[in-house]
């Protein structure tokens, strides 16, 4: 079984979202009042597929590998509205895609559009939030931009984004410009949880660190 395989087999558990989100996304990103006002007792995994076009005019699915949705915190199931829940894509890759960025803002634009097909956005209707997360398992670190913008050339009068890597984009991050990249190769020994499910399977499969800890 591939390191690929086995993570996506691994994300279908509960417990493991869990503990990416307070490790990975609040710990190491600074999301703890985004994923502290989830309800993670109620994750719920769905199978989706987004309609995207394609060449002369077809439309073409692409679906994540993994898509979890967690509803915020506090609101009672038969009253949540369909924007009222976290949704998080997962994409699992063993080799760099510099077409990523692009992926995850056809990914995001297009399952809005598909829950909303054939009638209209009301004007007290919103945008239920999506993180994309995209889990890196190979041996060099992730060299792909996280958002479109830096995929840009330089340009005459625009200044290039002074960060190349931001570490979170606020709400552009959740509307579908980037995403967070777990690079296991990238991680340091104190970015490490123990008590942590997610951030000890991170260790074990470190292509450095791992071989220490084994």
């Amino acid at each position: 079984m591939t390191n690929d395989q086995a993570f996506k087999d691994i994300f279908g558990y509960p417990a493991v979202v869990r503990g990416l989100l307070h490790w990975f996304a609040a710990r190491l990103h600074g999301l703890t009042e985004l994923v502290d006002g989830l309800d993670l007792s109620r994750l719920e995994r769905r199978n989706e597929q987004t309609m995207l076009p394609g060449t002369g005019g077809a439309m073409m699915g692409q679906a994540s590998d993994i898509v979890w949705h967690a509803p915020f915190a506090g609101i009672v199931e038969a009253d949540r509205k369909p924007w009222q829940e976290l949704v998080m894509p997962w994409e699992f890759q063993t080799e760099p895609n510099y077409l990523m960025p692009l992926r995850t803002r056809a990914y995001v634009d297009g399952q809005h559009l598909e829950r909303l097909k054939r009638r209209r956005l009301a004007s007290t209707e919103r945008l239920a939030p999506v993180l994309p997360v995209v889990v890196y398992t190979g041996e060099a670190t992730w060299p792909v931009p996280s958002r479109v913008e830096h995929m840009l050339p330089s340009l005459p009068g625009m200044p290039r984004p002074s960060a190349p890597e931001p570490t979170t984009a606020g709400r552009a991050l959740l509307s579908g410009d980037g995403y967070l990249t777990l690079d296991i190769a990238a991680l340091r020994p104190d970015d490490f949880d123990d008590g942590n499910v997610m951030s000890l399977l991170a260790r074990l499969t470190h292509p450095r660190l791992g071989e220490a800890t084994a």
